[in-house]
């Protein structure tokens, strides 16, 4: 007869609050958008938010984590470049 192994799961790595400062990745979109010369309605299409949004960014409105996402692939930066 064979003892079983238990295999030991790895911990679930605790995950708190994250505290991004929305008008840091407002500048740098805005940054890049003027760059570009692209208009905000075309930054928006490509990140899949209205207009509205990126522009209450910049007033401290919240970013959902997708749209957090996608703006940061497309800065190529990394999410602790906007972690307060």
């Amino acid at each position: 007869m064979t003892a079983t192994r238990t295999k030991r799961q790895p911990q679930q790595p605790e995950i708190r609050e994250l505290h991004v400062d929305d008008e840091r990745v407002y500048e740098a979109l805005d940054r890049r958008r003027r760059h570009l010369r692209m208009r905000y309605r075309e930054v928006a299409q490509l990140l899949g938010v209205s207009p509205a949004s990126i522009s209450a960014w910049g007033h401290g409105g919240g970013l959902s984590p997708d749209a957090l996402a996608r703006a940061c692939i497309w800065l190529e930066a990394d999410l602790s470049d906007f972690v307060a």
